[in-house]
């Protein structure tokens, strides 16, 4: 779940991978096997840093970097690894995940009032719940980088197709953006 709270309310670049890691593993008496600390769910930390970002740079085709890791993760071949604890996720609808959720959907954001936050806002509402569904974080980042551009009125937008192009990058890329620009700026 902070996985998606992270992808759906930050422009960070995907995927987003979150691992389980302790760096005092001797100050609670973690159990240690083969010089790794076993983690409460049976990963065994830094081994499972590794594998992380092993899977990342290989994915990204980052071979350097892959070289760099693997150098600094020595012997990780001799390491022999025993079946991992899984634990099951809660469904959605229990109520601790709900009560969760409802702090999670009020935490605020710096956005201010202002007719450019409104005309998005309004162009939001009035597409479609499967758009709303598939892409929800779409017009919090759009706010976002608005908000810290400081454009606030019409006149704030950018006027020249190069101004245009730089604020465009700024703004996290996906389907619905630029129809939300369009129906919301003319953009």
């Amino acid at each position: 779940m902070f996985a998606k709270v992270v992808e759906q309310f930050t422009e960070l670049p995907r995927p987003i991978v979150t691992i389980l890691a302790e760096n005092k593993g001797a100050d609670y008496k973690l159990k240690k096997e083969n010089g790794y600390f076993k983690l409460p769910n049976g990963d065994f930390y830094p081994h499972n840093l590794f594998g992380a970002i092993q899977s990342l740079t290989s994915h990204s085709g980052d071979d350097m970097e892959e070289a760099i890791i693997r150098a600094a993760f020595k012997d990780i071949s001799k390491f022999t690894l025993k079946p991992k604890l899984v634990v099951e996720l809660l469904s959605d609808g229990v109520q601790s995940v709900k009560n969760a959720q409802m702090v999670i959907d009020k935490i605020q954001f710096q956005i201010s009032a202002s007719p450019i936050m409104e005309n998005l806002e309004q162009s939001w509402k009035n597409m479609s719940s499967s758009i709303h569904d598939n892409y929800p974080g779409t017009p919090l980042c759009v706010q976002r980088v608005f908000e810290r551009k400081k454009i606030y009125t019409m006149e704030n937008l950018p006027q020249t197709k190069k101004d245009i192009v730089s604020l465009m990058k700024e703004i996290p890329a996906n389907n619905v953006v630029p129809q939300l620009l369009e129906q919301a700026l003319g953009m």
